[in-house]
């Protein structure tokens, strides 16, 4: 009789702790930065990865979790609430067991990492309360990593396009930006410059080939142009205003 008691306590103590005690299986894939990428310093770069519930319950949109980054195996402190911090809290977000959910941040290099070759690896855990584990939570998969990643200065002082053959400087441009066509082309000219939105900022005409345009009141971003000389496919691509 003592032993059928004992039973049936540790069956509903068993069941208790495992209804109470959810178990979830974190799987995470870095999709930007990957292996060998280029990365610009002194720009913002989005980081984004995807993170999967391998478990046998969902994560609920009230669970806490937090995303871990390791440069070189150093790992990065952030700035949480004014203070530094290992990791930094992702939005609550419902993942269904089996599901991929999309996560992205806004990084930036400073150029202090001009010609560094990073290995970046990331992790994603549940931020446990010590008074409240909510799960048991297996850590095989958690992690990821992209190896051989460059960091390069801001874009090139020259920057050729093929099909005019354009020489655009200089690059990042501070009060004014040059559109040269050495060589290829000798008469009219147009310049037109704009937001990443596509609207017109700026345009400007020469008759020659050397295109001059003031970037003075332009507040520092990155921007687009278009140059056309009448003959053939526009030159188009963006630089850099630096304020």
């Amino acid at each position: 009789m003592k032993k059928a008691a004992t039973l049936c306590i540790l069956f509903v103590l068993l069941c208790f702790y495992g209804y109470a005690q959810r178990y979830a299986d974190l799987d995470i894939v870095q999709t930007s930065p990957v292996s060998h990428d280029t990365i610009v310093a002194g720009q913002q770069y989005t980081f984004t990865f995807l993170v999967r519930d391998l478990g046998a319950d969902s994560v609920k949109v009230t669970d806490s979790l937090a995303l871990y980054l390791i440069f070189n195996n150093d790992t990065v402190f952030f700035a949480v609430n004014g203070l530094p911090s290992l990791y930094h809290p992702l939005p609550g977000t419902s993942i269904r067991v089996g599901d991929w959910v999309s996560f992205s941040m806004p990084i930036y290099f400073d150029v202090s990492y001009e010609g560094a070759l990073l290995d970046i690896c990331t992790a994603v855990s549940f931020i446990h309360h010590s008074a409240d584990p909510i799960y048991d939570t297996i850590t095989t998969n958690n992690s990821t990593c992209a190896t051989g990643i460059r960091i390069v200065p801001p874009l090139s002082i020259i920057n050729v396009n093929k099909q005019l053959a354009v020489q655009v400087y200089p690059n990042p441009a501070t009060d004014h930006i040059i559109f040269h066509l050495p060589g290829t082309h000798s008469g009219h000219s147009e310049v037109e410059i704009m937001n990443a939105i596509g609207q017109v900022l700026i345009q400007q005409q020469e008759d020659n080939d050397l295109v001059q345009v003031s970037t003075a009141m332009l507040p520092g971003g990155i921007y687009y142009y278009r140059l056309s000389t009448g003959k053939g496919t526009p030159a188009t691509g963006k630089f850099v205003v630096g304020k």
